[in-house]
């Protein structure tokens, strides 16, 4: 029973995790409710422990998705346009 504040962990919300990540409510929203991610439910919201946050992005590989940038081309008869 000798935990202070500074000893109990610090929970992030879905709204901090938003900012964190850099994503819309959306694809957090499907994050939190992931199977494997390892947060809370509190009341209507839901919590993720700092500790458990960090852990879980430790483990998993994060892609940076590039924009395709399309040329247009010629069209074909049919009046479709490819892209290059």
């Amino acid at each position: 029973m000798g935990d202070t504040v500074k000893e109990l962990p610090r929970f992030f919300s879905t709204e901090d995790v938003r900012k964190i990540l850099k994503i819309g409510n959306k694809a957090c929203l499907e994050l939190f409710h992931r199977e494997d991610f390892p947060c809370e439910r509190v009341g209507k919201s839901y919590r993720i422990a700092e500790e458990n946050f960090n852990e879980y992005f430790k483990t998993r590989r994060v892609h940076k998705w590039k924009k395709r940038r399309f040329k247009y081309a010629t069209f074909k008869p049919s009046n479709t346009i490819l892209y290059i």
